[in-house]
């Protein structure tokens, strides 16, 4: 069974860490200097020389596709709900953003120094947002690799999924990776 490829609204790609890049390529599907793809980093993954590599596999120029690439970089939870809650909307307009790729957005949250309460707290403001923005003519990634379990924040990758539009779970085999087609219908690619 086959699921149609996600177009717009909150595009969420989760389970095993490749779905940074699993994100990362379905956000830059459109990128380009004019209408640029906005990256919120959040798991410190993402780096220039992944996306010259990725360039070339796609039969790009790696310049043409760096000038279409903003990342933000976050390390805190705090810095990611300023990012995302305070600045995203209006770095969407005024960059005239061709899609954003919020990744690895429960790391912070997942810091144990971050009381629970606030954890849950930002969470809520930062999955607002990002419901708010979703109903933009544009994709909004969402990659979050799975993380062990910590006390508190046990429901967020849960409510992820109740919100997005599009869910898609991505497994490492033996060297091959897996999608998963678990919303809005079933699919599977590897």
């Amino acid at each position: 069974m086959s699921t149609p490829f996600p177009g717009t609204g909150l595009i969420l790609v989760h389970g095993d860490p490749a779905c940074l890049t699993v994100g990362l390529l379905l956000g830059l599907r459109a990128a380009a200097p004019a209408s640029p793809l906005l990256i919120v980093d959040g798991a410190n993954a993402l780096n220039p020389y992944l996306l010259s590599g990725l360039a070339r596999r796609m039969g790009r120029r790696p310049e043409a596709l760096l000038a279409g690439v903003f990342i933000s970089r976050v390390f805190t939870a705090y810095q990611m709900e300023a990012a995302v809650v305070d600045r995203l909307e209006g770095a969407v307009a005024a960059r005239r953003s061709c899609g954003v790729l919020i990744a690895g957005l429960l790391d912070p949250l997942h810091d144990e120094d971050l009381s629970a309460a606030e954890a849950r707290r930002i969470f809520h403001r930062v999955l607002a947002t990002l419901t708010r923005l979703a109903a933009q003519p544009h994709p909004l990634v969402v990659a979050a690799p799975s993380q062990p379990p910590v006390r508190g924040r046990e429901g967020f990758g849960a409510q992820l999924v109740a919100a997005a539009d599009w869910v898609f779970r991505v497994a490492s085999h033996e060297g091959r990776i897996e999608i998963i087609g678990e919303k809005p219908a079933p699919g599977r690619w590897w």
